[in-house]
C-alpha cells in the first residue's frame, strides 16, 4: 500500500535510509520536519510496517526527486516502481513536465531502475556525494500525460 507520508513516519524512514547506504542520508529532525517546506512524500507499508519512501519537490513544472528508499527485504517486489508511478500521477497532475534525479555513481542497480523507468542520463556531477566521495548521475524523465 502506497500511502501520504505522516510525522509519525519520521523514525521508520530515518532507520531505512540508514540502513541503505547509498541513499541520501538525512538526520532524523530532518525526517521530522518533511512536508514542512512543502516537499511531497509517500510511504510503501505492509502490515503497517514503513517498508519504502519516496521524497520529491516540485517548482515552476518540474519536480526533483529527493530521495527514494526501500527495505533490502522489499526489493524488487515492485515497491520502488509503485512509489515512483504514485509520484509522476501527482506530477501529471499538477503539470510537472519534466522529472530530475541524481544516483551515486557506483549504484548500479538505481541507474538500471530509472532507465527501465524512463529516466535517461542527462550529465554527471563530479564529487558530489560523501562518506565515500564519489559522483553522481543526473538523470531526467520527460513526462506526457
Amino acid at each position: 500500500m502506497i500511502r501520504k507520508y505522516e510525522a509519525r513516519d519520521a523514525e521508520a524512514a530515518f532507520t531505512l535510509a540508514k540502513d541503505s547506504l547509498e541513499s541520501a542520508q538525512w538526520s532524523l529532525q530532518s525526517y521530522r520536519e518533511l512536508g514542512s517546506a512543502g516537499e511531497w512524500v509517500w510511504v510503501a507499508e505492509a502490515r503497517e510496517h514503513v517498508t519504502g519512501f519516496l521524497v520529491a519537490r516540485e517548482m515552476a513544472g518540474e519536480a526533483e526527486i529527493l530521495n527514494v528508499v526501500v527495505d533490502k527485504a522489499h526489493r524488487r517486489a515492485g515497491l520502488g516502481r509503485s512509489l515512483l508511478q504514485t509520484a509522476r500521477s501527482e506530477f501529471l497532475r499538477v503539470g510537472v513536465s519534466r522529472v530530475f534525479l541524481e544516483v551515486r555513481e557506483s549504484n548500479r542497480g538505481a541507474l538500471e531502475f530509472y532507465e527501465n523507468y524512463g529516466f535517461v542520463r542527462k550529465g554527471f556531477r563530479k564529487g558530489y556525494y560523501h562518506e565515500p566521495v564519489e559522483g553522481a548521475v543526473l538523470m531526467e524523465m520527460k513526462l506526457t500525460g
